[in-house]
């Protein structure tokens, strides 16, 4: 049976162009800027463009839909908030993971559900796997019209479109030829700005592949006629008596454990050490290896809801019940190791590892309660509050400026004398957060700190300030420094750069030392 055959109208050849210069704008701005102020704005666009778009043709729209919208708007303004670039790079994937949960939503195409894990396969379908499966229906749609009779006819913008295409090979054997041939065309060509023709050449390639992309799911998942319900076939899966016997075993080893820790396995909550063991030793054995042992956990648990045979549309007595253990011993896993991780940055201070590592932690304890309710309760739905701890966790570290909170609270504990030393060195590494605190610190009494920080705000400045450098009998000399044109860039803009660029300015007289690389090795 042939496919069916779609033409776009004008409305859809409008959001189409509106679709592709958002699409290049992102490429652009997440290329050669970085997730700042222009990524923000093209993502929050992109958002409510595709909101817009399907608006008319809705099925339906729920509290969760519109939630996933909001958190996707969200995250897109928390891009000019802060420079931490790692925790923003984890906000642009959730921004893309909410805005496609809101299209999904919206058209209720939830296949699988959205109630558990099962609507990572929905949200794969819809984000990636149908819309690139099917993204030459749409690009037929956008170059045919239709008719009156009803037949097809090419679109006169398809053949331009085709035409530049294929000159392009072209150019690229024809202009290094004539550039070779004669002076006076070359020297034209050299006018040009390469790096400015390359930047938007490479912006505009990629921005048509996610404009495929979106306008795809947009244009099409309107329009899916396949069937709306995925139920799994009564009595297929695991038999009761193998995964139980599996569930035994890592019940038995973790029934072990906790007997092998009850003498001291609380003791993180009293800051009580075990004998023989630092601060440092504690802490670090122990959280990290309960991270991984959770993380494993949580998947082992997945797994067999998945895999388990459900004669009655739930998983057996046992497996629920040692599901329920292995979610409780986790929990006491993670409270546990929250507690040692508490211990250890009141004794050595903050680091992004740590933070971040302790917030995946909260969001662990998150997956287990809502686990563990789903095994007591039938009807229970837990992957929505998931997500929502998720969104809300990631939207709140992006907020919370890590890298401005982490230099703050360091230095404040260390001038109370909570912390035995500063790590200049840590500070240095972190963003440009962290230039106001390494300023502090280069005006501080202790002169090999306040030199170390000195050298890192001018590494600082060699990146966020246009220098001109001359060299007069191997003394190096410097001019009035000013702000490069990235960093003044309005698509570069967040609020952590800007602050660093303008103490920069303000005391780079204080700050400039010229070996710098001596100081901080």
């Amino acid at each position: 049976m042939p496919k069916p055959r779609y033409f776009a109208q004008r409305r859809d050849l409008m959001f189409a162009a509106a679709y592709l210069l958002l699409a290049v704008l992102m490429a652009n701005c997440v290329l050669w800027y970085g997730v700042n102020l222009g990524t923000g704005i093209s993502v929050g666009a992109l958002t409510l463009l595709t909101a817009a778009y399907l608006w008319p043709t809705r099925r339906r729209i729920g509290c969760y839909g519109v939630f996933c919208l909001v958190g996707a708007l969200a995250c897109a303004v928390s891009f000019a908030w802060s420079g931490d670039s790692a925790v923003k790079t984890l906000t642009l994937l959730l921004a893309a993971v909410l805005s496609t949960c809101a299209v999904v939503d919206m058209q209720g195409l939830w296949l699988r559900g959205k109630d558990s894990f099962r609507f990572v396969g929905d949200l794969c379908k819809w984000s990636i796997g149908y819309p690139l499966g099917h993204c030459g229906a749409a690009l037929w749609a956008l170059f045919h019209r239709q008719n009156p009779d009803g037949s097809a006819a090419g679109r006169r913008t398809g053949s331009v479109i085709l035409g530049l295409v294929c000159a392009l090979p072209v150019l690229v054997v024809l202009v290094p030829l004539l550039m070779s041939s004669d002076a006076a065309f070359e020297g034209l060509l050299n006018r040009v700005n390469f790096d400015t023709l390359i930047e938007l050449i490479v912006s505009v390639i990629l921005g048509a592949g996610l404009f495929l992309l979106l306008f795809s799911q947009g244009f099409l998942l309107p329009r899916y006629e396949g069937p709306m319900v995925k139920t799994r076939q009564p009595g297929r899966g695991v038999g009761q008596v193998g995964l139980g016997a599996f569930l035994a075993v890592i019940c038995a080893l973790y029934v072990l454990y906790l007997a092998s820790q009850l003498a001291y396995f609380f003791s993180g909550f009293a800051g009580i050490l075990p004998e023989g063991y630092t601060a440092a030793e504690y802490a670090r054995r122990g959280f990290f290896e309960m991270t991984a042992v959770c993380a494993i956990n949580l998947a082992l648990l997945f797994v067999c809801l998945l895999i388990v045979r459900k004669p009655e549309g739930r998983a057996p007595l046992s497996i629920r019940l040692m599901g329920l253990f292995i979610c409780l011993f986790s929990l006491v896993l993670i409270t546990t190791a929250l507690s040692k991780m508490g211990l250890y940055i009141n004794r050595y201070g903050m680091t992004r590892l740590r933070v971040l590592t302790s917030v995946f932690m909260v969001f662990l304890a998150v997956c287990f309660v809502c686990v563990s309710l789903r095994l007591l309760l039938r009807r229970f739905g837990y992957m929505q509050p998931v997500l929502a701890a998720g969104v809300v966790l990631l939207i709140a570290l992006s907020f919370a400026d890590c890298d401005r909170f982490m230099a703050r609270y360091n230095y404040a504990h260390w001038q109370s004398g909570q912390l035995e030393e500063l790590d200049v060195d840590h500070l240095g590494r972190l963003g440009h957060g962290a230039v106001p605190i390494l300023w502090e610190v280069a005006q501080g009494e202790d002169a090999d700190m306040a030199n170390k920080a000195r050298a890192y705000l001018t590494m600082q400045g060699e990146e966020l300030l246009q220098l001109t450098w001359y060299d007069d009998q191997t003394q190096a000399e410097l001019s009035v420094p000013r702000a490069s044109a990235r960093s003044t860039d309005l698509r570069a803009y967040n609020r952590d750069t800007t602050r660093a660029v303008q103490i920069l300015l303000e005391h780079w007289d204080d700050v400039y030392i010229a070996e710098y690389w001596t100081w901080m090795s």
